[in-house]
Parts: C-alpha cells; structure tokens; sequence
C-alpha cells in the first residue's frame, strides 16, 4: 500500500464564533520530515460576540531542537451569515515563540486579519482572509 502524506492545516479562518457562553477546545498534532508539533487552544465566548482564546504549542525538531510557541487572540463577527451569501469579521493577536529572539516584548508578533467567508451554494464555503503582523526583528 503506498503511504499517504497530507498538507499542514491551512491558516485562513471563518467570522464565526463559538455560542455565547461556551467553550472549545482544539487539539491537533502536526508533524514533518524535520519536526513534531503538538498543541491545543481553549476559546470562549463570555460576551457574545466576542471570542478570546490563548493557544499553546510544543515543538520537537529531529535534530533535538525544542521550543514552545503561545498566542493570545480576540475575534469578532461583525456581519452575521444569517443564511445570506457573506458574513465579515475580524481577529487580532499576539504571538511568541521561544526559539526566536524576544527583544523589548514577550510577544514578537502582532497580527490582525479581516475574515470574509462567502456562501456560493449551501454546500460550499470559501474563507477570504486579509491581514497584516509585524513580527519584532524581521
């Protein structure tokens, strides 16, 4: 049987977020020729409409190397899907990892992205994301 390989998660997302109240946990483990990651973010909704949620990851290279990765993020539907053809919302973090240097932060990257999920047909969703980071050093 011949092996199967598969892409590493793509980085776009949707405006939805969790129900009001609630919370959810991602898990996930990613692994290449050269690294193991394995991580999970809480996220909750205690306003409504607004998510927050801090990320955790661990990274174990072939080679020996290990460094840790956190993310702090707030996200926002602006415009409700509500069965129509669109929906609009916005995230905005901050990221650090501890292989990279800190300088004045213990975040080295800020980021914010506007979310634009389109419903072509009630089978298709495409998420178009725009957005800016400015990572300290780069």
């Amino acid at each position: 049987m011949p092996a199967a390989y598969a892409g590493q998660p793509l980085v776009t997302d949707d405006a939805a977020v969790v129900a009001p109240d609630t919370c959810q946990l991602e898990v996930w483990q990613e692994s290449s020729h050269a690294s193991h990651q394995y991580g999970l973010t809480p996220a909750c909704n205690p306003f409504g409409d607004l998510e927050l949620s801090v990320s955790a990851a661990r990274t174990r290279g072939d080679d020996g190397e290990r460094s840790s990765q956190s993310q702090i993020q707030a996200k926002s539907t602006l415009v409700s899907h509500d069965g129509g053809a669109w929906a609009l919302g916005a995230e905005a973090g901050l990221r650090r990892d501890t292989s990279a240097p800190r300088g004045g932060s213990a975040f080295q990257t800020a980021y914010a992205k506007g979310l634009a999920p389109l419903y072509p047909s009630d089978a298709l969703q495409v998420d178009v994301n725009l957005g800016a980071a400015n990572t300290y050093g780069s």
